[in-house]
């Protein structure tokens, strides 16, 4: 794996725990460093959550999918924003591309981040 990149096929397969313990903790030590393989991970997750919620994410990626999101109390709350945004007709990729949102003076490193605090409280 080309450590400078990482392809949305390689993003996807770390997402849904297929990838060996190497690439694991490369794509980790990635996402931590590269903003460009930051952002690749996060709309490959947000893909994985779209196909999820409208069914076409089918069969052992759907298990794989179900077993690392229902994991943490974090993941499952990224599923329900999901959910809130397709029944305003709104996708999170869509509105990640529109905007930089600050909530508050909130500000964090991470344009994710401030968009999950923004959309977390307008959703509650």
């Amino acid at each position: 794996m080309n450590e400078a990149l990482i392809s949305e096929v390689m993003a996807r397969r770390f997402l849904l725990g297929q990838c060996g313990e190497l690439d694991r903790e490369r794509i980790e030590s990635l996402f931590v460093t590269d903003a460009i393989a930051k952002e690749t991970i996060l709309l490959a997750e947000q893909e994985l959550i779209d196909e999820y919620l409208d069914g076409s994410l089918i069969g052992q990626e759907r298990e794989q999918f179900v077993r690392q999101y229902q994991a943490t109390a974090e993941l499952r709350h990224r599923i329900r924003i999901a959910e809130s945004l397709r029944r305003r007709g709104l996708t999170f990729v869509t509105l990640v591309r529109a905007s930089t949102i600050t909530y508050s003076g909130y500000r964090s490193s991470d344009p994710f981040d401030d968009l999950y605090c923004v959309l977390a409280r307008s959703l509650e």
